[in-house]
């Protein structure tokens, strides 16, 4: 996680991604240093728990995050050998105690060089089957719920959690069927469901107004927090309860938030026309290199009126703001320098 901080925050502020970073290599150290499965201490807990029995999972996230920010060989080979040994490399149903989802996608979607072309069609190969399998789901259920007829504690976050396996495939192997299912499974939990009402606290028609969270229970306000999706009826459609009490229909967790903001923010900039921009080509020749960093400064410059094409206006906006300007220069310079090492920002 803080490997993925380092990168997400290096364009921003330097020296927190700077902190991020040599945090990541001193947790890395000691995982290299305890090979064996770590489990933490649950002694301390009276609630909820993180009952994993193995850390496979989240050695393998590491090591992909640690390889996608530094680029370091090391990383790439432990996750190869460690990707190797998952039979299945993309799962339907994944949450907080399996992880590998993520560290299978980061090193799919990478562009760095030296993958293992094997090791990556494989993985790719198990994205599409997997996707297209909730794709079929959604297309035989009379709400489109992704999850089908499938009902348990949480299930809203699974259904929401799947979007980042279609939207992955659809950056992968673009396909409307992709598109689509991800907007079933967030068309659900907002309304589209059994009691034609929202899942979602505060948003859409008729929304939750009991959830089962203290902080919202107690804070002595009719109206609960809003933004809050709670986890849906079981074992069957029909089993939801809008009460405070009921825990295990209408209790709220931070990963069932985590994967409706996934979800959405997929489709917030959703452009199909941005499937063919390829940000810093701003010749709109095919490649990103210093004559494109040129270009731009002499665009900026006045010394050009235009640029070559309407794509290489879109390729020129780098950092996605909408505009062109000196801001887009800084964030090319540093991509051509290795500072970052994707585009857009």
């Amino acid at each position: 996680m803080t490997a993925m901080a380092s990168r997400i925050f290096r364009p921003y502020d330097p020296e927190y991604a700077d902190k991020c970073i040599n945090a990541a290599k001193v947790s890395y150290e000691f995982l290299k240093a305890n090979p064996a499965n770590v489990l933490a201490n649950q002694n301390g807990f009276s609630t909820g728990e993180y009952a994993t029995v193995s850390d496979a999972d989240d050695r393998l996230w590491a090591a992909a995050e640690m390889w996608q920010t530094l680029g370091d060989e090391e990383y790439l080979r432990d996750f190869e050998t460690r990707a190797a040994q998952f039979s299945k490399k993309i799962e339907a149903d994944f949450d907080w105690d399996n992880v590998g989802n993520l560290g299978m996608f980061t090193y799919l979607l990478s562009k760095r060089p030296g993958k293992n072309s094997s090791l990556e069609q494989s993985i790719r190969n198990s994205l599409i089957t997997t996707a297209d399998s909730i794709v079929q789901t959604s297309r035989q259920h009379g709400y489109g719920r992704t999850l089908g007829r499938t009902y348990y504690w949480g299930c809203n976050g699974t259904v929401v959690r799947q979007t980042m396996i279609l939207q992955v495939a659809n950056k992968i192997s673009p396909s409307s069927d992709y598109v689509n299912a991800a907007l079933d499974a967030i068309s659900h939990v907002f309304g589209r469901n059994y009691y034609n009402r929202s899942y979602v606290t505060g948003l859409g028609i008729n929304p939750p107004m009991n959830p089962h969270d203290r902080r919202s229970g107690a804070d002595g306000i009719w109206e609960p927090w809003p933004g809050y999706l709670v986890g849906g009826g079981w074992p069957g459609p029909r089993d939801w309860v809008d009460i405070q009490d009921s825990y295990e229909t209408n209790e709220v967790a931070i990963n069932w938030n985590a994967a409706l903001i996934y979800a959405l923010a997929g489709f917030v900039n959703y452009d199909s026309a941005q499937d063919d921009v390829l940000y810093g080509d701003v010749n709109d020749d095919g490649k990103v290199n210093s004559t494109d960093l040129t270009l731009l400064k002499r665009y900026l410059l006045k010394s050009v009126s235009n640029l070559p094409s309407a794509k290489a206006e879109k390729n020129a906006d780098v950092n996605r703001d909408g505009k062109i300007n000196s801001s887009d220069v800084t964030v090319l310079s540093r991509y051509l320098l290795k500072v970052i090492i994707e585009l857009p920002v």
